[in-house]
């Protein structure tokens, strides 16, 4: 073996020079290396590239007596050593950029300047070799012959590359796995190859085996990267999947929430826009629609009716009938509604549904009068669907109309008012909703999980996993009573449940920064019936809690609460028969509202039930514990 590389060792070392040179265009041109490092593999791989072609050149000239043999010779031989440092060299280059950049070392190990002087001196002994003969000298043949301090120019080199395995050795777990391979291998195998080289004369083993680690290092640290660079496209792919579920989440909620306060001006059309928005996306699966031309009909539907923000609550809430000019005035929500949506270039569909809904398939409607196709084709889907709504929907002047009367009206409706494509497929949904499910009074079953009020129990594993919707609080009393158990395996101590005390536009506790911000959630208070309590955006909080009875064992416990508002003032007293506890909560300011919320940890509560009083308190039904804080006591 030794042999074959003695013979060959020429076409080796042009072929390994001819790859670092093309590595080294590779590595100044690439952009997926931190700079420091990328500069240190053009340096290490330059370097390595003249060190085989110099060590050839040194084989070729060897014994050519000619002058251009003679300078050949002597000029070769000194590039090889010098640049034998330098490759070691750009490797401690390499390690410290590694080290602050990835590792995170701050404070680089005094080994590596130590390595800095070690390679100083071995350029300064390779200078001085030229006029002493220290590492090596030229017989009259114009051969190279060793001189007596030749090992000194393996034992130096062999030092710095200790020096770099004993650091990598020391952040061992935290550099890269397949990094501290290639710096590993880089240290050892040039070590062996320089002591078999030792005894093996003629050979250029330690030159080949360092320039070959090189190219190694440099294969191993791109593989790292990329698989870095795939690692952080995948984690970015992963954020914004992440972050487009929650814009969606956000902007459902924002939608609903700007529905509910649409609705809210009439009692009698609570939960139209969710119930409109929901048969109209049905209707719109029905007929084939894709999944995102669904969600622009659901959203379009949702806020169908925002234009009525814009009507006087005296039409809006009137029983009965209105007058010629009060309707004409009714009429125009639409076009204030598509005002409204249409800076919303995001989404330019949003409009359709409050433009165009009150238009009727025979031209007749309102508006702009539009007929047939000509009524964009989600307004069509959205008027069968507000049709629908407003007949099996509880009104001031009537109940739910019965199922069928409501089927016979639609294909009655159908080609005159609604479009006969889509009358036809709610019908068809009709005829399948053999419970008559499809009205008002069960659309709030997806609330009731959280709604206190149509609760009988609620289970809590972690804590705030689920929590109730707010009761709003007022100067009028609300009672509220249940038992609470803790589950068998845990404290009953610590297994109990609290109140969250906040404002929010919807009445619900939330945990996301963008939910956080547009529906202006703040949370005054965490109350535990334990007598724990945390403020957060309270002024001020006041407690008064006594233990009336310590039963550690895992029984049923009963809660009776009481909780009110009074201007910027909220109590909240809660009593079992262990505990009786007050709890005064100075709000930020008057303007704000206060919902109570219950969640807990590890335990259930039921029985619940909730009384609101009809008598109010007075000032001096809560005591103050901070001033009062007031926006209109000023100029005007």
């Amino acid at each position: 073996m030794v042999e074959f590389f003695r013979v060959h060792q020429l076409n080796i070392m042009l072929s390994i020079a001819s790859m670092t040179a093309i590595i080294a265009v590779y590595a100044f041109i690439t952009n997926t290396l931190p700079r420091k490092r990328r500069m240190a593999f053009v340096y290490m791989e330059l370097a390595a590239t003249g060190l085989l072609l110099f060590d050839r050149l040194a084989y070729i000239y060897r014994g050519d007596v000619s002058e251009l043999g003679y300078w050949m010779v002597r000029v070769s031989n000194f590039m090889v050593f010098f640049l034998t440092l330098a490759v070691v060299h750009s490797l401690n280059l390499f390690i410290s950029d590694l080290l602050h950049e990835e590792v995170g070392v701050e404070k680089l190990p005094r080994r590596l300047i130590v390595a800095e002087v070690l390679a100083s001196i071995g350029w300064f002994l390779i200078i001085l070799s030229q006029f002493t003969g220290f590492y090596y000298v030229f017989d009259d043949q114009n051969r190279y012959q060793r001189g007596p301090g030749f090992l000194v120019c393996y034992i130096i080199p062999l030092l710095i590359l200790g020096i770099h395995c004993s650091v990598v050795i020391q952040y061992y777990n935290r550099i890269n796995p397949l990094m501290r391979l290639s710096l590993l291998l880089f240290t050892a195998i040039p070590i062996i190859a320089s002591i078999i080289q030792v005894f093996s004369y003629g050979i250029s083993l330690t030159n080949i085996a360092t320039v070959g680690m090189s190219v190694v290092l440099y294969i191993f640290s791109i593989i790292e990267m990329n698989q870095t660079v795939e690692r952080a496209n995948r984690l970015e792919i992963e954020y914004l999947k992440e972050e487009k579920k929650n814009i969606q989440k956000l902007f459902e909620q924002t939608a609903t929430a700007f529905a509910t306060a649409i609705n809210s001006k009439d009692q009698y059309t609570k939960g139209h826009s969710v119930r409109v928005a929901d048969y109209s996306r049905r209707i719109a699966q029905i007929a084939g629609k894709d999944e995102k031309e669904c969600e622009d009909i659901y959203y379009s539907a949702l806020l169908h009716d925002v234009g009525k923000m814009g009507i006087s609550d005296s039409i809006i809430k009137k029983d009965v009938g209105l007058t010629d000019e009060e309707y004409e005035i009714l009429k125009e929500h639409p076009n204030i509604g598509g005002q409204i949506l249409s800076p919303i270039t995001d989404f330019p569909l949003l409009s359709v549904g409050a433009v165009y809904h009150h238009e009727r398939y025979d031209g007749k409607g309102y508006p702009k009068g539009l007929k047939g196709e000509e009524i964009p084709e989600m307004a069509r889907i959205i008027s069968v669907a507000d049709a629908y709504d407003a007949m099996t929907s509880k009104r001031s002047y009537r109940d739910p109309l019965p199922q069928s009367t409501v089927r016979e009206e639609l294909i009655k409706g159908s080609g005159t008012q609604l479009d006969p494509k889509f009358t036809n497929i709610m019908v068809n949904l009709i005829d399948q909703d053999v419970d008559y499910l499809m009205k008002e009074e069960d659309e709030d079953k997806n609330r009731e999980k959280t709604d206190l009020s149509k609760l009988d129990q609620m289970h809590f594993d972690d804590y705030k996993e689920i929590v109730s919707d707010g009761l709003r609080l007022s100067s009028k009393i609300t009672r509220i009573h249940f038992e609470v158990k803790p589950d068998k395996e845990f404290d009953a101590q610590t297994s109990i449940p609290t109140f969250i005390l906040f404002d929010s536009y919807d009445g619900c506790v939330h945990k996301d920064d963008r939910s956080i911000r547009v529906l202006q959630y703040l949370e005054y208070a965490e109350i535990w019936v334990d007598g724990h309590v945390v403020s957060t955006a309270a002024r001020n909080v006041k407690k008064t809690y006594s233990m009336m009875k310590d039963d550690k064992r895992l029984v049923t416990v009963g809660y009776d609460v009481i909780a009110v508002k009074y201007r910027d003032h909220v109590k909240v007293h809660v009593q079992s028969e262990q505990q009786d506890m007050d709890v005064v909560v100075a709000l930020p300011d008057a303007t704000k509202h206060a919902y109570l919320a219950i969640t807990g940890e590890y335990c259930t509560i039921k029985d619940i039930r909730i009384e609101n009083s009809e008598e109010s308190i007075g000032e001096d039904y809560i005591g103050r514990i901070a001033e009062e804080i007031s926006y209109i006591d000023r100029i005007e």
